[in-house]
């Protein structure tokens, strides 16, 4: 399953509240690369070689649960070159869904744009300069494009829910879908 959605929408708490155990690309993407002495920095900028091999490292059985972005501003990417111009590209990667080899199914968790600002200001280490109610809208935007994007090349199960609280979001997630994680 992967949960993704705008900063501050409450992916990482409801990954955490289905499963003890979650995946995100970026640190496959690493774990890929060290096999081969690389860092981060340089593993970013090798993307397209990492990728696969990164979904290769996830594990195929038990409770698969994938925190993601759907979509990121691209002058924040590390692979600019799939902008053509276009504000925001793919985060996650079809490449790595597919490497995964799991029936996947795409959650996209909204929420309101006051609510994620407020949310990112209470974790810290964001400014308000960054994150903006009305830089949210436009990245929710983003976010819903290429969850659909993914939803319609998968031919995959999906989900739209509005977090207001993360534990009755998880709750909803496991009746809706069927989803049982073990408790933690």
């Amino acid at each position: 399953m992967y949960i993704g959605g705008v900063h501050g929408s409450g992916k990482t708490t409801v990954c955490s509240l289905l499963s003890d155990v979650t995946f995100k690309q970026r640190r496959q993407l690493i774990l890929a690369g060290q096999k081969d002495g690389l860092q981060w920095p340089e593993v970013a900028k090798f993307h397209d070689k990492y990728i696969k091999p990164a979904g290769d490292l996830v594990p195929k059985e038990g409770c698969l649960i994938v925190d993601c972005h759907y979509a990121i501003r691209a002058e924040k990417a590390v692979r600019p070159h799939y902008a053509d111009g276009d504000a925001y590209i793919a985060d996650l990667d079809f490449r790595f869904v597919q490497a995964v080899g799991v029936t996947p199914i795409f959650v996209l968790l909204t929420v309101s744009p006051e609510v994620a600002v407020n949310r990112l200001m209470l974790r810290g280490g964001f400014t308000e300069q960054e994150y903006t109610p009305e830089g949210n809208i436009s990245q929710a935007k983003a976010e819903e494009v290429f969850w659909a994007k993914l939803v319609s090349f998968f031919g995959s199960s999906s989900l739209v829910i509005k977090n207001f609280n993360s534990s009755l979001t998880a709750e909803l997630i496991k009746k809706k879908l069927g989803f049982l994680c073990p408790p933690i």
